[in-house]
């Protein structure tokens, strides 16, 4: 959530009875623009309106769409329009403070840095300018990749080739050429010696002047956060990150750093790796990052409420994680809710192990759902392609942890978006955070019930209404959301199936539970749940038995584990689980807890 607000600021915004106000701020242009008179500060109050169409991020294919602020300034005397002639405002930084009237300025919150693109003055009297969010700066190409251009055919056996310029590559490395990987250990003029012709298993073969010739970047088992944090900051960003020769050059300070290393080091993204052989020139980094990092990953990248570039995880748990809460005495009019079969998939295919030789992905894994098929028929999704995940580093268990997932989205009908409006003393939250709504209204379509309590929900994008004081949340209500497994909870191979009441653990795994806990048996293969709400009923060393029967599966392919929160027993809550809110149990005592 959201916190750089003054308590000055959030004691007004927890009124639901109040004027708002707001100034803008341009560099370069002397006079501040107001609505009203801001207490302490000098303002031209000429600003009409503004309009605020914030990023968009979508959870379903990673898009995140550029945000954009038009402002109107009502210029009758036309001095206005010279004075912001005068200053060059093009490409310059367009600052939206907002806050109330009565309120001194230095309690007015900076809630969006803009970058200017266009000016329109066509009626005489309004001058309309727009800009875009900084977002912008990520949909650019990346910044020191090498490439040219052979300068004369290069003869299969040959040792030396010629490029048109040769300036930018250094002295030894590796370059790509139409799907042959050659080494080279020297440079002289326009020419690269040394050459080791088809390295890395690729094939020596001749190549045509005006072939594209790239230099090679390598990331090898890197995680997916900071491959992302080090490709946003290289090459000259500055700090831990700027490591690479290759990047955006984005500035540390505009990046939410802090948001990245907990996604990537508080998730189920602990541990993933990553690797890339760079041999494309990137034109759009955003693009990139979206259908090879962030759709992988279920992350989604956002600008924050301090305007920096931040992070996002859906559909999984961050640790430790803090939900707020939120309920209809906060919320304007009755939340729209909107639940449909149309995009209902219980089929996926992912493709992974790129192979730069063959051009080829050398891995595709099929999941399904039976469940759903069973219910809706088979319903194919569009198929997932990632050059990124590979043998090297766990491939096959990350697709089909992220098939699981997916499933958990859109292998049923749920009201997986919904929209509501919120009064200002609602208005911190931003994308990614978590939120328990409470409303007596809202349709609960997983449960088949009207109104929810506590339903545990992830912001997706949120739009201000500075006339009315309201903010639009757009939310994430997948099941995968509401749902909480332990953390801090045992999980066990099964070695044997018994009988149908009973088990044997590994050795020594016996010890990890507790007569009366309550489990899911899960195949980790397939990441599928074969049953869930199995009671132990006794434990003798590694046997377990069981209070009801256990499902059919396969010797050495499964494994239990904790039941979700909502499922659990007291004792699995006490010892098990992150507490989100440190509050201490009914019974007084306190929950268990991390410290570092």
């Amino acid at each position: 959530m959201s916190t750089p607000f003054s308590a000055n600021y959030q004691a007004e915004a927890a009124k639901h009875n109040f004027s708002s106000n707001y100034y803008i701020e341009i560099t370069g242009v002397t006079p501040k623009f107001s609505k009203l008179p801001v207490v302490n500060l000098s303002t031209v109050e000429h600003l009409k309106s503004v309009s605020w169409n914030p990023p968009k991020v979508r959870i379903d294919n990673a898009r995140t769409s550029l945000g954009t602020i038009t402002i109107s300034l009502i210029d009758p005397d036309e001095d206005l329009i010279s004075e912001i002639s005068d200053a060059d405002i093009f490409e310059q930084d367009l600052k939206l403070y907002v806050g109330f009237t009565g309120l001194d300025y230095t309690d007015y919150q900076l809630l969006a840095t803009y970058r200017i693109r266009e000016i329109d003055t066509s009626d005489g009297v309004l001058i309309k300018i727009k800009a875009t969010d900084r977002l912008d700066d990520v949909k650019k190409p990346f910044t020191g990749q090498v490439f040219d251009k052979l300068g004369a055919d290069l003869a299969e056996a040959a040792t030396t080739l010629t490029l048109n310029d040769a300036t930018d590559f250094p002295t030894s490395g590796t370059v790509y050429i139409d799907n042959e990987f050659i080494t080279y250990t020297g440079k002289s003029n326009n020419q690269l010696t040394g050459l080791t012709r088809g390295a890395r298993s690729s094939d020596d073969a001749d190549h045509d002047e005006g072939a594209d010739v790239v230099l090679v970047v390598d990331l090898s088992s890197v995680n997916p956060i900071t491959i992302l944090l080090q490709l946003l900051i290289s090459p000259g960003g500055g700090g831990t990150y700027d490591v690479l020769d290759i990047g955006l050059g984005i500035s540390q300070s505009a990046i939410d750093i802090t948001a990245f290393e907990d996604v990537r080091d508080n998730t189920t993204l602990a541990g993933k790796a990553f690797t890339f052989e760079m041999v494309e020139v990137i034109e759009d980094a955003l693009t990139w990052f979206e259908s090879e990092l962030l759709l992988p990953t279920n992350t989604r990248i956002f600008l924050n409420d301090d305007s920096k570039i931040s992070i996002a995880i859906f559909d999984r748990v961050l640790l430790p994680e803090v939900d707020n809460e939120i309920d209809e005495s906060e919320i304007v009019k009755v939340p729209r809710v909107k639940a449909s079969s149309n995009r209902l998939y219980n089929e996926l295919e992912i493709k992974w192990n790129w192979n730069n030789v063959t051009g080829k992905y050398e891995k595709i894994s099929k999941f399904t759902n039976t469940d759903s098929q069973t219910r809706f028929g088979v319903r194919k999704a569009p198929s997932f392609a990632f050059k990124g995940v590979n043998t090297a580093d766990d491939g096959s268990v990350f697709v089909a942890e992220l098939a699981d997932l997916y499933f958990i989205r859109n292998a049923e009908p749920q009201a997986l978006f919904f929209s509501f409006n919120a009064f200002y003393s609602k208005q911190f939250f931003q994308t990614g955070d978590r939120v328990l709504v409470s409303h007596p209204y809202i349709i609960n379509f997983v449960d088949g019930e009207v109104g929810i309590v506590n339903r545990r929900v992830e912001i997706l994008t949120k739009k201000w209404d500075f006339e009315k004081g309201q903010v639009k949340y757009d939310i994430n209500a997948s099941k995968g959301v509401a749902e909480a497994y332990g953390f801090i909870s045992p999980s066990s191979r099964v070695a044997t199936r018994d009988s149908d009441t009973q088990l044997t653990l590994f050795s020594g795994e016996g010890t990890k539970w507790t007569e009366g806990d309550k489990v899911e048996i899960w195949d980790f293969l397939t990441m599928t749940k074969l049953d869930d709400d199995l009671e132990i009923d006794t434990i003798a060393t590694d046997v377990l038995t069981f209070t009801s029967t256990l499902p059919a599966f396969n010797t050495n392919q499964v494994f239990i584990r904790y039941e979700t929160f909502s499922n659990a027993t007291a004792n699995m809550k006490r010892f098990a689980y992150a507490n989100d809110r440190g509050n201490d149990f009914s019974d007084g005592q306190a929950p268990y807890k991390i410290s570092t």
